[in-house]
């Protein structure tokens, strides 16, 4: 019997559950517009739905929040925290079921600099059958005009709770038996879950949990089952050497927790698939969830050929490129790439596999113009071409610099402004009246503190996402003590007493 921890809340809600179509995520790593919108800080959210005697169906929804990406604040013993507000929605018919808001506070930190980590949440509601959708607000409470939104997709959960089923399939980062109870406690086991479906190269290791309903109502005490694992691939094929069955005893409810080694699993698209088999071969049901691979181990088993049918796209310039010149069309992607892509790219600009960059890139600028992606990879190589003239350093690509992402991520600016100072740090700032996401008055400050050549670093910007540092013209001051006024309009050199340029009332 499954073992409830402290953060169990007791309403009648529904879940977003796991039911992933084959057709729904078709090719790896493509570029796909999401309900998901991130703005400060990459949230991301996953959900299953579960069954308990006592309080029926619920929903467990799972939240990751990278701490590298948010503001911290300071505590009273002096220890740094990062903190966010969360608002869970679960809406059915236009109506609030659930409105659950609550803070999450990170570990404690010696300085700033030590947030290389994520913070993990888990929410249990209770559940009635129906129609929801899953609403999720992120705010940053050391910097509130910092906020990221989910947005689920509908899903129904089936009101005959007397039938044979599985639960949804919780993605597992690590477990180990605990005998106190917890808020990942299930069945005297604390699951840790993994918000992220994506196996990256050094993760070789798939665990997961579910649990298997009211077999025992069907078949005799002393019958026996087949509960059989399969990965299935984005064909709905089953991979060869991927599969195992076991065979198990009828009960009323069976928890069922594996972990599948993918070390010769190539890159790509996958769904676990588990399915009850009784002694006559029938499927009795079966449950799946979708997860990515990449392995850079082995040779991608996927032909570029399957991505070139539009167009021809990727003949050209594809086909007939060097490899040093595929790692660094794959990395100068980068900047208008999201995190997760961001991680994967850094591995694969360093990959001697021809094949798998060139169905990345296929299928990445196949995904920005699905009618004519050769014409948009070419628009944004010119791009990256004037970025790195412009802004590479003797150490970085120009894509790879401050001022490069910018200019890649958000276009060019309305109005720069630089100062070439003696006495301080030399400075940029770069003004955009209006960003794509609807943001307007939108400033960038780049510095050069470590006066190097065209080392220009983000010093501070109030756009969504972007590093922000309040005291940033203080900073551009630097060693010569320079003073602003407050309101941004006027530079004061308290080393030589020379007003230089005017800074714009941003």
């Amino acid at each position: 019997m499954i073992t409830f921890g402290q953060q169990l809340c007791c309403h009648q809600a529904e879940s977003l559950i796991s039911y992933l179509s084959p057709m729904k995520k078709l090719f790896f790593f493509s570029l796909v517009i999401s309900a998901f919108q991130a703005f400060c800080f990459e949230a991301q959210v996953s959900t299953a739905v579960f069954h308990n005697k006592v309080v029926g169906n619920y929903v467990e929804i799972y939240s990751w929040i990278p701490a590298w990406q948010l503001a911290s604040n300071i505590q009273k013993d002096s220890s740094y925290k990062a903190q966010v507000e969360v608002l869970i929605l679960l809406k059915k018919d236009s109506s609030n079921v659930i409105a659950d808001k609550f803070n999450l506070n990170s570990r404690a930190m010696t300085n700033k600099e030590d947030n290389q980590f994520c913070m993990i949440d888990l929410k249990r509601y209770n559940l009635l059958p129906g129609r929801y959708k899953l609403q999720i607000h992120f705010k940053d409470l050391n910097n509130k005009a910092e906020e990221a939104n989910f947005i689920g997709e509908d899903i129904i959960v089936s009101g005959d709770t007397d039938a044979v089923y599985f639960s949804g399939i919780e993605l597992v980062d690590t477990f180990y038996s605990n005998t106190s109870i917890s808020s990942y406690t299930k069945n005297n086991i604390d699951i840790k879950p993994k918000v992220i479906e994506f196996y990256g190269n050094d993760n070789n290791k798939l665990n997961f949990y579910t649990e298997l309903y009211n077999v025992s109502t069907l078949l005799n005490s002393d019958d026996k089952f087949l509960l059989k694992t399969s990965i299935i691939n984005h064909s709905g094929e089953e991979v060869a050497g991927f599969t195992s069955a076991k065979k198990m005893n009828t009960a009323e409810l069976i928890p069922i927790l594996q972990s599948i080694n993918i070390a010769n699993l190539p890159t790509g698209n996958y769904f676990i698939q588990i399915t009850a088999i009784d002694k006559n071969n029938i499927n009795l049901t079966k449950q799946m969830i979708f997860f990515q691979r990449l392995n850079l181990s082995l040779k991608d088993t996927l032909q570029i050929d399957a991505y070139n049918n539009a167009n021809n796209f990727g003949k050209g310039f594809l086909d007939t490129a060097s490899i040093a010149y595929l790692q660094f069309s794959v990395a100068s992607i980068t900047p208008i790439s999201t995190y997760k892509e961001i991680s994967y790219l850094q591995t694969l600009s360093k990959s001697k596999d021809s094949l798998i960059i060139k169905e990345y890139l296929s299928r990445f600028w196949r995904g920005v113009d699905a009618l004519n992606p050769e014409f948009a990879w070419k628009k944004y190589e010119e791009q990256v071409v004037w970025v790195e003239r412009e802004y590479s350093t003797p150490i970085e690509h120009g894509f790879n610099t401050a001022r490069g992402r910018i200019y890649l991520q958000y276009g060019a600016p309305n109005e720069k402004s630089r100062n070439n100072n003696s006495g301080g740090y030399n400075y940029e700032i770069w003004q955009y009246y209006k960003l794509p996401d609807g943001q307007s008055k939108v400033i960038f400050v780049f510095y050069n503190p470590t006066l190097t050549n065209n080392g220009m670093e983000l010093l501070h910007s109030n756009a969504r996402g972007e590093l922000q540092n309040l005291n940033w013209k203080e900073k551009i001051g630097g060693a010569s003590n320079n003073e602003f006024d407050m309101d941004g309009r006027n530079q004061r050199t308290g080393t030589n007493g020379n007003t230089n340029n005017s800074i714009k009332d941003f």
